[in-house]
Parts: C-alpha cells; sequence; structure tokens
C-alpha cells in the first residue's frame, strides 16, 4: 500500500477526540499480531 491508512485513521481520531493505541498479542494467541484500537468518546466532537 502506499502508507497512507495510519496517518488517516489519526486525522480522523484527531477530529472526533479519540484516543489510538496498540496492543500487541499475548503470546501464543492466534493469529499473532499487533491490534490497533481506537476508542471515540461520547459527545460532539469540536471541528474547529
Amino acid at each position: 500500500g502506499s502508507g497512507l491508512g495510519l496517518p488517516i485513521v489519526l486525522e480522523i481520531a484527531r477530529q472526533h477526540a479519540a484516543v489510538i493505541s496498540l496492543e500487541e498479542a499475548r503470546p501464543g494467541q492466534v493469529p499473532p499480531g499487533t491490534r490497533f484500537c481506537v476508542r471515540f468518546t461520547s459527545g460532539v466532537a469540536d471541528t474547529g
């Protein structure tokens, strides 16, 4: 890919006061890898 996915998600998260975190898979977890979590707060976003 062109590598635009995470910057787009970051901008959307920023506009909606969301938090992005990374969670590593636990040993033996299937499928293995890293999980990106986006948590949105309730309420109205400040659009500027």
